[in-house]
């Protein structure tokens, strides 16, 4: 039996959101300029800065393998969830991913689970990753990565995510 994995209705209206960015290549949605990490040097989880786009979201550099994209920052989803245009990019096989269900406020949906080795957030590493793969055009990381990389702070336009930022 696949994971039925939860998450609140920001993620859903993520899911089918149209962005409205400038600058789309291929298909892909860009990373916001004014979305670049900031990141401290200090050991452990580094502490990442992020202002919030023109879309009204915050984004996250993310990477796996050479494909590079960025990743929504979505406290309402317990897990990540990658565009499948995202993850065909980054040469996973989507068609071999397992078939589950996902449970939102609307109701259950069908989505496909890959397990990736490692994919990288905002310069942190994170190994033996679970992730879905959704037919909407953002990639989202939730919770479940979120808290790996320590306390969420929003102050007005900024987000801090990592030690200190508490």
């Amino acid at each position: 039996m696949q994971p039925d994995v939860s998450f609140a209705a920001g993620a859903l209206a993520l899911l089918t959101l149209v962005s409205a960015t400038d600058g789309v290549l291929q298909g892909d949605l860009p990373l916001p300029a004014e979305a670049v990490a900031e990141t401290a040097e200090h050991r452990g989880p580094a502490m990442v800065s992020i202002r919030r786009g023109a879309d009204g979201f915050y984004a996250l550099p993310a990477a796996f393998g050479e494909h590079r994209f960025a990743v929504t920052v979505d406290t309402g989803s317990s897990g990540v969830f990658l565009s499948r245009r995202d993850a065909m990019l980054a040469g996973l096989d989507v068609t071999s991913a397992r078939a589950g269900w996902l449970s939102t406020p609307s109701g259950r949906s069908r989505i496909h689970w890959l397990d990736l080795t490692d994919i990288t957030i905002a310069d942190q590493r994170f190994e033996n990753v679970r992730v879905g793969i959704i037919p909407g055009r953002r990639s989202l990381v939730g919770q479940d990565l979120l808290a790996k990389m320590g306390p969420i702070r929003i102050d007005r336009d900024m987000l801090t995510i990592g030690p200190g930022s508490g």
